[in-house]
């Protein structure tokens, strides 16, 4: 685990991986057979939510919480980033939410993608009434399971906003050869 975020090494904030690591601790002996040798410390240790650990350790973790719970789909980790929206954004950052306010709950998220990650950027395009696009550049992270907690918790931050009937659609991705990657959402008010 690091302790410090660091330009050579992408790192994420513990906030960003708490829930991965309590659920592996909820079956810990299967996860500990799933995870890398090099991971296992995260079944014993603290994780501190404002600490700094290596973005390779999250990609672990998450890769051992999709095995672990049979996720298959990109909808299963959309799923899991919508539950970490709701446990992070009515918690430790409520105040990241706009209640009434998509628009201006969206472009907290900017500010928000800096206090999970020391690498990447995401921006907010607005493209019209109750529509936005979400582009993140610059993250090393490219990773199907990673792209579906990423799109699952900026849509469910719009629905804690007030947004009604949230549709979500991934336009690019650099796992396709994009240098970004870029989702559209629509909604109602």
């Amino acid at each position: 685990m690091n302790d410090a975020g660091s330009a050579a090494a992408p790192s994420i904030k513990g906030m960003g991986i708490i829930m991965l690591v309590k659920a592996l601790r909820h079956r810990r002996q299967e996860a500990r057979e799933l995870l890398p040798a090099r991971l296992h410390d995260y079944l014993d240790r603290r994780v501190l939510p404002s600490s700094w650990y290596p973005e390779a350790d999250y990609a672990g973790l998450l890769r051992a919480t999709g095995r672990l719970y049979g996720y298959s789909r990109p909808e299963h980790f959309q799923d899991l980033g919508a539950a970490q929206a709701r446990h992070d954004l009515e918690q430790v950052y409520r105040v990241m939410v706009r209640l009434g306010d998509p628009v201006a709950t969206l472009e907290r998220l900017e500010g928000l993608w800096r206090l999970y990650h020391d690498s990447g950027r995401l921006r907010v395009a607005l493209e019209g009434d109750a529509q936005a696009a979400v582009i993140i550049e610059d993250y090393p992270l490219a990773r199907p399971d990673v792209c579906g907690v990423t799109g699952g918790f900026v849509a469910e931050a719009l629905s804690l906003a007030g947004a009604v009937d949230v549709k979500l659609a991934k336009l690019r991705c650099r796992l396709t050869g994009h240098d970004h990657c870029r989702w559209q959402l629509r909604w109602s008010d």
